[in-house]
């Protein structure tokens, strides 16, 4: 019975007897003679009703605790019981006899076979004669030649009693039989009750020359302290054993002096197990005696062992613990063999943590360090950490990926994988590769600290002694050749953040994966990390552990580079794609010199003798450098000139729609406005009759050129192109222009004899001209190169920022206006044509921006190229050169307008006025044209058709005045299509040859 049923019924008792004294006290009160009825015989009724409660309460509360007792005593029993029954069976399989499992592989490589018999059963007793106690030590030839073949055995007890015990029978058969199990290369006799007899026989057996075990396992054999050390003795004789695994066993002081003393002269061992033992003190520094000049020993674990517990004799001092964690610590600074070290669990206190970690700095060999359940943890690159605690991570923490994520991570079990940093100067970013500064790299799970990387300068290879490159540290000044920063790394698997920096400046790789950080929303860079497959080799991984630290850095620039942005650059923003299609060139600049290069040599000038190949050279350099100064020609004498032509070419809309070449209208402007000649006083076109030049001899022999004269140099250097050139008669093509230039200086300064010296005359006329015309026309008119626009307008940051705010709108926009694409990579391309069409559809055009102007803007917005007769990329536009247009655009409107806003704010706004005049926003938010315009092939088909349809009207007319003229019918296009289906097809002139001037007959027409 529980004891809610007994409370119940102890309750129900007590209210029957509850009633049964009521119904008495109220026949006493009613039958007490001489009294009245209903009074009390003595005293209060209310009084001894309280009183009675009272008393019974206190009964009920006694007879309950006295219940639980009872209950609890009854469990305590239950829970007690089975305990007793528990340890009882785990007595039972702990004393049940042993098993032995043989695995047979001889020198043939006989298959291997597993037996899970006892091991009597497997004993081939010989000799009948023989007593009980013999027979279980002797082992038959048939036996013999089976065990004979054994590379591993395994002794584990089984579940029937055969009598014996493992070390009393097994262990001496090997000592006494080595020869038999001369083979043998495993034994492994964890979990037996290894007696004195079996260790000193397996001893003896380790210590014979005859022995080849190579791993012995005795985990859970109940070693102690003085049958490890016998055991352990073995190691000065061994030479076989590479392995021994001696967890969960009672080493101590007297088995860890005998290993370190083993370890001294034994170099074939490769890793030892000591988890689970009682190994500290004494026995620790006795083991870091031996490690500190043992040469073979790659593995040692040491987990779940107390190494920083106090000795329990009396009197035992308390700096026995730290000396031997110096010892330790010394030991593992020395050793140079050491790869996996497990020191997890060990309960080390922040004193020994900062002990060990002294000398731990100084070995580069450990790779595998496992140090969890100490009072310090590692870092990303192995160095113990006592600042990192690891049971105060966050969420936060983990979701940021940083320096507390991964601390105490093993590279070897958390399967990390190295990883290469690379930085190349001018490849990857703005990196002055002179700068003694040197190039950091900022890891997420370093927290961001800087690290500094290498310098190999990369020369280039003339021949086969060439091929070696050159190193040099991070402070070295070096020269030519191309630098590339690098940095090896261990990282772990999954996304890792990080950027570069130098001088203080945020960089980030633009040939690099990069995208923005989510959680401080700047670009940054990244690489996602595969896990390692298999066990980590040291032996191929180049990145040794606390080799070096991370550099000092201030916690306040530390912070501020955290959440900056990288530094802009051209190479990573939107105008990237310039650089692909244009050999990465992002400015004129670039290109001048090949362009110069192939100009001279298009010119007449070495053909008509007016410079030699000598003369011709030093003209080249001239032009190309700066002779100036002045900003607006950007440090070149030809990009003035191709400013100038640039600027010229469209200011005209010539017969053909050409704006790319100069006419002789835009030639008689520009030498007149630059005060190259004085403007012409005879009505316009005479200045090209005959003898007009005759008549300006006095003009040249006061020091002063003429009109006339300039014409006649324009004849000479116009020579008539190609068809697919674009150029005719009288059109001026960039180098035609640039041969004009040199003329003219020849005549305004070598004919008038300004210039007397007799070598380099045309080089010295030009520089003249320059200065005294060009540059200053060029300053008050206000032209400016390209390329200076770009750098003052279009390649800054802001405007990048804005632009790529509405790239998506822009390129929707760009799309949808052009009409043809490029063969090559697929990409659209915008004719003149196309901008001025699609600027005149959004309204652009207005009295502070003109249509000229829009042709200005248009060749302005692309790069120069090398030669302009064997390419039409000068007459299209690409994406980023649509973007320069719509940019240089906004600069003119705003200039003229007297605006002084940003062009960050002008450039969006600019962008969504395009927006509103061209497209409407659709029921599901897309953006539909207003105006319907055809692009591409589907344009050109349909001018095709419209020229198709013009062309049969035409054909029908002509048709039906011969025939009225001949005096029949007029046959209609539908019956000549009867008669010539092809002739819907072609063009009008094979059309006409088709058809003849033959009269068609009307029975051929039938017949067919």
């Amino acid at each position: 019975m529980n004891a809610a049923a007994k409370a119940d019924e102890l309750l129900g008792n007590d209210e029957e007897d509850e009633r049964e004294e009521e119904e008495e006290a109220t026949s006493e009160r009613r039958f007490t003679p001489g009294g009245s009825p209903g009074s009390p015989p003595g005293g209060s009724l209310l009084a001894q009703y309280h009183a009675h409660n009272a008393a019974h309460l206190k009964k009920m509360k006694a007879d309950l605790e006295k219940l639980d007792n009872e209950l609890a005593m009854v469990t305590f029993k239950k829970s007690k019981a089975k305990q007793i029954q528990h340890r009882a069976k785990v007595m039972a399989r702990a004393e049940v006899p042993h098993h032995v499992n043989y695995k047979f592989g001889g020198p043939k490589g006989e298959g291997s076979k597993n037996f899970t018999q006892p091991w009597l059963e497997r004993i081939d007793l010989s000799g009948s004669s023989q007593s009980s106690s013999q027979k279980n030590n002797t082992i038959g030839a048939k036996s013999k030649a089976t065990l004979g073949k054994t590379t591993m055995l395994t002794v584990r007890r089984g579940e029937n009693d055969h009598g014996g015990d493992a070390g009393d029978a097994i262990l001496p058969q090997l000592s006494e039989l080595t020869s038999v199990f001369r083979y043998l290369e495993v034994l492994d006799i964890s979990g037996n009750q290894m007696s004195k007899t079996g260790v000193v026989s397996l001893k003896e057996f380790l210590g014979k020359r005859e022995c080849h075990v190579v791993s012995l396992k005795a985990d859970h054999a109940n070693l102690s302290d003085g049958a490890g050390a016998s055991l352990l003795s073995c190691l000065k004789e061994n030479v076989s054993l590479r392995k021994i695994h001696l967890a969960h066993n009672c080493l101590k002081h007297k088995a860890m002096q005998v290993l370190g003393d083993g370890l001294e002269d034994n170099n074939t061992l490769t890793s030892i197990t000591l988890s689970w033992n009682n190994v500290f003190g004494v026995g620790l520094q006795a083991l870091a005696n031996g490690l500190a000049v043992n040469k073979g020993l790659k593995k040692l674990d040491l987990s779940w062992n107390l190494l920083g517990r106090l000795e329990e004799e009396a009197g035992a001092s308390a700096e026995i613990p730290r000396d031997a964690m110096r010892a330790f610590a010394d030991a593992l600074g020395t050793n140079r063999t050491l790869v996996l070290l497990d020191l997890s669990n060990c309960s080390l206190d922040i004193d020994l943590c900062g002990i060990l970690g002294k000398g731990l700095a100084h070995n580069n060999s450990i790779f595998g360090l496992h140090f969890i359940g100490n009072k310090a943890t590692t870092d990303a690159k192995g160095f113990l950490r006592l600042d990192i605690a690891t049971e105060d991570l966050t969420t936060e923490d983990i979701k940021d990926q940083g320096e507390s994520s991964f601390c105490g991570q093993c590279w070897d079990q958390h399967k990390w994988v190295e990883h290469r940093f690379t930085f190349t100067a001018g490849h990857s970013g703005p990196v002055d590769p002179q700068s003694r500064d040197p190039v950091y790299v900022h890891l997420m799970l370093d927290d961001w600290k800087p690290d500094n990387m290498s310098v190999e300068r990369i020369f280039p290879k003339r021949n086969q002694k060439d091929a070696v490159g050159a190193r040099a540290g991070p402070g070295e000044q070096q020269q030519g050749g191309e630098v590339t920063y690098k940095l090896s790394r261990m990282l772990p698997p999954g996304r890792v953040w990080y950027f570069f920096s130098q001088q203080g400046r945020v960089l980030c790789a633009c040939d690099q994966l990069m995208a923005n950080h989510p959680r401080f929303h700047v670009p940054r860079n990244f690489v996602d990390i595969e896990p390692r497959e298999g066990r980590l080799k040291a032996n191929l991984v180049m990145s040794q552990p606390r080799l070096h630290g991370w550099v000092s850095m201030p916690e306040d620039v530390l912070s501020s580079m955290r959440v900056s942005r990288p530094e802009w650059d051209v190479l990573h923003s939107i105008y990237a794609s310039r650089g692909q299609n244009n050999a990465g060139r992002f400015l004129d600049e670039d290109a001048v010199s090949d362009a110069l290069r192939t100009d001279l040599g298009l010119t007449k000038l070495l053909a008509m003798r007016l410079v030699d190949e000598a003369e011709m050279e030093v003209l080249r350099g001239v032009l190309e450098e700066n002779s100036s100064g002045c900003e607006y020609a950007s440090g070149s004498i030809y990009k003035s000139i191709v400013t100038l032509y640039r600027w010229y070419g469209p200011q005209e809309c010539h017969s053909h729609d050409d704006s790319f070449t100069i006419s002789w209208t835009e030639c008689v402007k520009f030498v007149t406005d630059s005060g190259i000649c004085k403007p012409w006083e005879g009505p316009p076109g005479s200045e090209k009759e005959l003898g007009a030049d005759e008549r300006s001899m006095k003009d040249l022999q006061a020091g002063e050129i003429s009109l006339p004269m300039i014409w006649k140099e324009y004849m000479i250097v116009n020579v008539e192109l190609e068809a697919e050139a674009d150029n005719d008669d009288d059109t001026l093509a960039r180098f035609e222009l640039l041969e004009l230039i040199l003329r003219i200086a020849a005549l305004k300064y070598i004919a008038t004899r300004r210039v007397k010296s007799k070598k380099n005359r045309m080089a010295e006329a030009i520089v003249l001209l320059n200065e005294e015309c060009l540059q200053p026309y060029m300053l008050a008119q206000n032209i400016e190169s390209p390329d200076r626009v770009r750098m003052k307008t279009f390649y800054k940051e802001d405007v990048c920022l804005a632009i790529e705010s509405k790239r998506k709108h822009i390129q929707r926009v760009f799309t949808d206006h052009c009409s043809t694409v490029n063969n090559l990579n697929g990409q659209y391309r915008m004719q003149l044509k196309d901008f001025l069409a699609l600027f005149k559809h959004a309204g652009l055009y207005d009295k502070w921006f003109t249509m000229g102007d829009a042709r200005v803007v248009f060749v302005m917005s692309i790069l120069i190229t090398e030669n302009e007769l064997t390419s039409n990329e000068h007459k299209e536009l690409d994406f980023v050169d649509f973007l320069e247009a719509c940019v240089r655009t906004v600069y003119i409107r705003a200039m003229r307008q007297n605006d002084k806003t940003r062009l960050r704010h002008i450039v969006p706004q600019f962008v969504s006025d395009l927006i509103h005049a061209l497209y409407n926003e659709g029921f599901d938010g897309q953006l539909v044209p207003k105006r319907k315009k055809k692009n591409g092939v589907a344009e050109a088909k349909a001018m095709a058709e419209k020229a198709q349809k013009k062309a049969n009207r035409q054909q029908q007319r002509t048709q039906a005045a011969s025939d009225k003229k001949s005096g029949r019918k007029p046959r209609t296009l539908a019956k000549l299509s009867m008669v010539r289906p092809e002739i819907l097809m072609t063009p009008v002139k094979k059309r006409q040859s088709i058809l003849g001037s033959k009269p068609v007959d009307k029975g051929e027409i039938g017949s067919r």
